[in-house]
């Protein structure tokens, strides 16, 4: 079971193509620390009554701004729980924060969006990639030494400008490192204004599709995994031929919750305007298992519109090696 909470949309960068774009005059908010704690206990509860290992995952914003990330990620650490964290790197400098994640997190993914120019430009921080570079040389270097379980990973958002740098960002990212690459289709969700120039098209698929089998092999012999199965590649197409892909069945919290900044779990980050539930009414492991059933019996009274056009990244296999 993966469970992804959004706990800050407070940001230190600038990036276009999202919603938390620390230059938008938003009104930002942070999870409550002790609902955070609280469900995690009951998540750890799950886990142990189930046989099912649960990995809880911080999403932002930036999660490195929200301090009470770092005591609370230690205690459910203690409890038996996996943690992983997404960021855009930016603390990474701090010497305390690298040995937080190398003794407490199963996984650190970390944002990065092409080559130098390109990542500093979409995300607002000149000198930011070769930064981030000096910082995950240090942090694998870190974790190696410690011999740490932390697996370190790079996320990709592709876009129409930056989808030919893959293969040479992906060689490069090896040599700092990194395990796993990941990669998103960019979206029109948070920043429509953004998105028509920049969209991936039909050619840049097929572009990117004919190099992956190549780029797999080189990479998974310095031992990186790319992530990405055909599903997943499939999707990207339709997205980019602008047809839809509609999901009747999801198998709704079964494998994946998603938790936003408010205490409303849902199945996805797409649906939790329809099918929302508060986690406050969580108040037992049980309450966690139910809430497949519950988020089914929703769907069966009505549809959510995301779900005429799925763009949940977890259930068409991004993660597929």
């Amino acid at each position: 079971m993966i469970v992804v909470w959004r706990v800050t949309t407070r940001c230190n960068h600038s990036c276009q193509f999202c919603a938390f774009d620390q230059s938008l005059p938003l009104v930002r908010t942070s999870a409550d620390t002790s609902e955070v704690v609280r469900v995690g206990r009951l998540l750890s509860d799950y886990q142990r009554h189930t046989g099912k290992h649960v990995l809880l995952s911080w999403l932002g914003g930036e999660p490195f701004l929200w301090k009470p990330m770092f005591p609370i990620t230690e205690e459910l650490f203690a409890s038996g729980l996996r943690l992983s964290t997404t960021t855009n790197g930016s603390t990474l400098s701090n010497e305390n924060h690298r040995a937080w994640a190398i003794t407490h997190l199963r996984e650190l993914t970390i944002s990065i969006d092409g080559a130098a120019d390109t990542h500093d430009a979409l995300r607002g921080t000149p000198g930011g990639w070769f930064k981030l570079k000096s910082q995950i040389q240090q942090l694998a270097f870190e974790s190696q030494q410690a011999r740490s379980s932390l697996r370190l990973r790079i996320n990709t958002v592709l876009m129409h400008q930056n989808i030919r740098q893959f293969a040479a960002q992906c060689e490069e990212w090896a040599r700092w490192g990194i395990q796993d690459i990941t990669f998103n289709q960019l979206g029109g969700r948070d920043r429509p204004e953004f998105y028509p120039r920049h969209r991936l098209l039909p050619l840049d698929i097929a572009y990117f599709k004919a190099l992956l089998p190549e780029l797999r092999q080189s990479l998974a012999r310095q031992g990186v995994s790319l992530c990405g199965g055909d599903t997943y590649l499939n999707r990207m197409s339709l997205s980019a031929k602008g047809e839809n892909h509609p999901v009747i069945d999801c198998s709704p919290g079964e494998r994946f919750i998603f938790i936003d900044e408010h205490g409303m779990a849902s199945p996805c980050s797409f649906t939790t305007d329809q099918y929302g539930v508060p986690v406050s009414n969580w108040n037992d492991w049980r309450d966690v298992q139910d809430t497949s059933r519950v988020w089914r019996d929703m769907r069966s009274q009505s549809v959510a519109p995301p779900c005429n056009d799925c763009m949940a990244t977890h259930f068409f296999e991004k993660f597929q090696s």
